[in-house]
This record gives C-alpha cells, sequence and structure tokens, in this order.
C-alpha cells in the first residue's frame, strides 16, 4: 500500500536553476513545483497456515517490487497459478522472476516512466529467454507515478489490480481481465508439450490507464487475495485512515489490518465475500451443480462395477413427493454383491444375493434406505444433507441431544484419505487431477480451508444387525464399506467433473435412464438370465427371491441402533 503527498519543496537543481532565473517574481511561490513523494508499507501471507520461506518480494505464491529512478517510483504485484504444483512446479517461481526482473529493469532505467505494460512486456521476454527455464503462469499489476506530471500510469493482467482513494472514497480501480468465471489474464511459460493446454495471454493484452494524482491519495495494489475476501467498502475504511499520512509506521499498522482481515474472512466460512457473490452472479452454486453430479456419478459407477454376475439393477425410478420435503425422485435398486463380501459372509449366504437399495432424493436433501431379505433384521439408513460449507455446520441434520452425545464424527477427505489399492487411478486422484473445463485441482494439503468454491455432503448413517455372534463383525463390515463406497464415488464425481459440469438436471436424467438400461441388461444376462425389470417396472417373484414391498411416497418411521 502507498500513500502519496506532495511537498513544495525544490524538486531538482535544473529547476531551481530555472526558478533562480525567475526570481524578480513578485512572489516567490508561485516559482515553485510540488514534488510528489511516495510513502510505501507492504503486508501479505501464504495461502498456507504453516511456516513460509522468508524471501523478500514474496509471500507464497505472490510477489511483489517497489523501486525508483529518477523522476519515477515503480510499484508491482504478480499472483502465480496454484495449479503448476501438480506438476511439480513451484507457482511462485514465476511471479518472483517477473517482479524480481521488472524491479532490475528500472533500477537500471530500462523502462519508459508512462508505460507499465512495456516494463512487463520487457520483464516476460526476458524469462521466456532465460537461460534456465522459468515455468508457470501469474497475473500482474504494475502502476508507475511519474513525479514530471503527477501522473499514475497503470498496467494490470488478470485480476492483480490496484485502488485509489481521494477524501474517503474510489476515484479509479483496475478492470479484471477474466476468460470465464476464476481463470483470470495471465502471464504464461509453459513446459515442452504443453502449450496447447495452458491459457497464456501476451503483455500487450494488458489494461492500462493513467490519471492524474492529488495530495492525500491513497494507492493500494494487491492481488486477488485482497480482492476476493474484503469487500470495497471494508478496504475503504481502513484507507480513510492514512489519508494523507506522512507517518511510514502508520501506514504499515493498516497494511497490515487489511492484509489480517482478508486472510481471517478467507478462512470464515460464515462470511459471504466478494469471490463468493460473484460466483453466485456467474451461476457457480455447488449444490447445485453436484446435483447433476451426484446423478452422473451414481449412474456411471453403477454401470462400471456391473460385470461377473454383479453389480447395481435399478426396479424403479419415479417422481416422489413428500409433505416436509417437497417434490422429488424415489429409485430403487438391487445391488448384487456375493462374490464382493468377506468369505464368512459368503459361507451363510445364498449363491445369488442382494441388498435393496431404496432412496428418496428430496436434493439437498436424501434418504437411502439398505435391507436385505435374507437378514430381516439388518437395516442401514443414511439421511445426506449438502451445504456449501467446508464441513463447519455442526448439526445441520438436526440430531437430539441423545443421539449427539453418541455421535461419532468422521471426516472424509476425498483427496489424502487412503483408498483401496483396486479402487485407485491415478487420473481419479484429487491431488493431481485439475479440470480443463473449471480449473479447478489439484487438492494441495490444507484445500478444506482454502479452496473456493467448496460444499460437504453431511451423512447420518443409522445401522442395526442383531444378529447374535455376528454383530459386531457386521458392523465393522459396515462401517467400512460405507466410508470406502462414499470415499470412492466423491472422489469420481470431482475427477469426472468435465464431464457432467455442463450438463442440465434433464441431460443428467436422459444419461441416467441410459446407463441404468445399459447395467440392467447387462445383469439380466448374468444373473438368471431373463429378463431383467426396466427401472419403471415393480418386480414380483417366487418364495425364493421375496417380493419387494410396495413402495412408499415417503420412507417409513422406524427404530434403530445409533451408528455413526
Amino acid at each position: 500500500m502507498h500513500s502519496l503527498w506532495l511537498t513544495g519543496r525544490l524538486i531538482s537543481r535544473a529547476i531551481f536553476n530555472g526558478i533562480t532565473n525567475l526570481s524578480t517574481a513578485a512572489d516567490p511561490n508561485i516559482q515553485r513545483k510540488t514534488d510528489p513523494q511516495l510513502v510505501s508499507a507492504v503486508c501479505g501471507f501464504s495461502k498456507e497456515r504453516g511456516i513460509q520461506r522468508l524471501i523478500k518480494g514474496q509471500f507464497g505464491d505472490d510477489a511483489w517490487f517497489t523501486a525508483k529512478h529518477k523522476s519515477a517510483d515503480v510499484l508491482g504485484v504478480a499472483d502465480g497459478v496454484g495449479g503448476w504444483r501438480a506438476y511439480g512446479i513451484d507457482p511462485g517461481e514465476f511471479s518472483l522472476h517477473l517482479m524480481k526482473t521488472c524491479e532490475r529493469l528500472v533500477k537500471l532505467g530500462r523502462f519508459t516512466p508512462t508505460n507499465p505494460s512495456d516494463l512487463l512486456a520487457r520483464s516476460y521476454c526476458e524469462l521466456l529467454h532465460h537461460k534456465k527455464a522459468i515455468l508457470g503462469s501469474s497475473t500482474a499489476c504494475v502502476v508507475i507515478l511519474n513525479r514530471d506530471n503527477n501522473t499514475l500510469y497503470t498496467a494490470n493482467i488478470g485480476d492483480s489490480g490496484f485502488i485509489v482513494v481521494r477524501k474517503g472514497r474510489i476515484i479509479r480501480k483496475s478492470e479484471e481481465q477474466q476468460h470465464y468465471f476464476n481463470t483470470p489474464f495471465q502471464l504464461s511459460l509453459p513446459p515442452p508439450g504443453y502449450q496447447a493446454d495452458v491459457l497464456s495471454d501476451q503483455p500487450d493484452s494488458a489494461i492500462t490507464d493513467n490519471f492524474p494524482v492529488e495530495d492525500g491519495d491513497v494507492i493500494l495494489v494487491a492481488t486477488d487475495g485482497v480482492f476476493d475476501n474484503l469487500p470495497q467498502n471494508l478496504l475503504v475504511d481502513e484507507l480513510k485512515k492514512v489519508q494523507g499520512e506522512r507517518c511510514a509506521s502508520r501506514l504499515q499498522m493498516v497494511a497490515n489490518s487489511i492484509a489480517w482481515m482478508a486472510r481471517n474472512l478467507s478462512f470464515d466460512e460464515t462470511f459471504i465475500s466478494p469471490f463468493a457473490e460473484s460466483a453466485f452472479a456467474n451461476g457457480i452454486n455447488t449444490i447445485e451443480e453436484y446435483r447433476v453430479g451426484q446423478l452422473y456419478m451414481i449412474a456411471r459407477h453403477s454401470l462400471e462395477q456391473s460385470g461377473d454376475g454383479e453389480g447395481v439393477e435399478v426396479v424403479e425410478n419415479k417422481e416422489c413427493e413428500d409433505p416436509e420435503h417437497g417434490k422429488g425422485q424415489f429409485t430403487e435398486k438391487r445391488i448384487h454383491l456375493s462374490s464382493r463380501l468377506p468369505y464368512w459372509v459368503q459361507a451363510i449366504i445364498p449363491k445369488i444375493f442382494y441388498v435393496t437399495e431404496k432412496a428418496w432424493n428430496y436434493y439437498p436433501f436424501t434418504i437411502t434406505d439398505y435391507t436385505c431379505s435374507f437378514i430381516p433384521r439388518f437395516h442401514i439408513e443414511i439421511k445426506t444433507k449438502y451445504e456449501n460449507n467446508n464441513g463447519c455446520t455442526e448439526n445441520c441434520l438436526n440430531l437430539t441431544p441423545e443421539q449427539l452425545a453418541e455421535r461419532l464424527v468422521d471426516h472424509i477427505d476425498i483427496a489424502y484419505d487412503d483408498l483401496s489399492p483396486k479402487h485407485y487411478k491415478e487420473e481419479e486422484d484429487p491431488r493431481f487431477f485439475q479440470s480443463k473445463k473449471t480449473l479447478r485441482g489439484p487438492l494441495i494439503e490444507g484445500w478444506r480451508a482454502n479452496y473456493t468454491p467448496i460444499m460437504c455432503s453431511y451423512k447420518l448413517v443409522n445401522a442395526s444387525f442383531e444378529v447374535f455372534g455376528l454383530q459386531t463383525k457386521v458392523e465393522d463390515f459396515i462401517q467400512s464399506c460405507i466410508r470406502e463406497v462414499l470415499l470412492l464415488g466423491h472422489r469420481q464425481a470431482f475427477a469426472w467433473i468435465d464431464e457432467w459440469i455442463e450438463m442440465s438436471l434433464e441431460d443428467v436424467r436422459k444419461y441416467e435412464a441410459k446407463l441404468q438400461s445399459q447395467t440392467n441388461s447387462i445383469l439380466a444376462n448374468q444373473v438368471g438370465g431373463g429378463d431383467s425389470p426396466g427401472p419403471n417396472n415393480v418386480v414380483k417373484s417366487g418364495n425364493s427371491t421375496p417380493e419387494s414391498p410396495k413402495t412408499p411416497k415417503s420412507p417409513a418411521k422406524k427404530g434403530y441402533f445409533s451408528w455413526f
């Protein structure tokens, strides 16, 4: 942050000589020119909460510089694109070298004090021809105060930018450059072979501006970490405190305050930030997105898991309605899985074995029941609530005090929890995956606290298995199975996002029906060799395969042994 002030002293010997030549003037003050000076303060933090390396001019992936040369003060910031970390590239290296090169060029006088975009271009060109490739991408903003004409010249690429406050209001601010939401313009130097897959804008695409400045103007130059987390009214309230301030320590206090506020609000799940408002304005509502994503994931996962006589058979799929939750979708499925059970379970069940799943989807609230005709005392109920936060809601499913006292909370991290090797695929690993359509990912350590947009799926699992001698074993097995299914399914939903993100609800329903038909066809040819029921038919059978009961409009209220 920089406060601009003007003083009436002589600015150079050349002008002093000129004034001397005019010393006969009646009022000597007429012969003096004002000399703009900058009082500066810098503060910043990395996204990560841990201790970071301390390098002058760098905060995590962000970089900055200040430099002077003759009649110019030059300031700059750059924000390295974090996605490069997935390719083993430090995102902070490109932004740091870009700013360090700008600083060196200014000190050498190799720049034009009225053309900050040219300074960015020269710095970028040096990086392109550096003998050691400096790979990565960065947004940037450079401003030059030209003291010869009291004019501020600006250039910005992407969403790094500036604001100028005068007398308690913003008189000028930069304009963001976005290819589409959350995808800013950026200078890039990709590795060989990646040029076609990486966004790379040229320095001459920078937005430039110039305007006169006055005594007391306050200039804030910052990356999106400030602008995404702090509303303009909060910024103005802080910047007003140093209007016309010449004391560097007081300016530093306000710079620190702005940085701390931005950091703290970035971790506040209840705060609606400017970024969140922009996301909503652009139709980015994570819950609504995932309504499509979960349907796509379930349909595709069911098809992929079907084969060798096992998989998910759709018995019924229709609309339903509930007095409390409104309209929704009811599905009934048979999950054929006998050979996937532990040997001690396979020994006591028929060869043709399935679990019945009934689900009432009143999105963003769902209820799923699992029962087994062969084991009448077996029952699992899962209630789910989806919310746009990172898991901070204490009791979104409205448990009673007694249930809360018994509850065991298990956080599932889709990126860093262990997944069974038989299910692992590198292309579905959120630590390495990055969406080409949304640029979300990869997810690095601490992603739950730092990434946006983000949502959480809250699940209340109640299980009962009242069979003497097997209750503990089965409940342990249930716990491990449900956790593995949830972990795998949500990893796949994230990694498959480019397949479903542009689908409408109507599109995904058609996709769901198509894959359900394929899944049922596979199972029909492998389980008994007969025709498989369509998704809108009710199954009827003989004594060996009990008939599925008629489905009510909403699940019956049942007692259960609490298991969370």
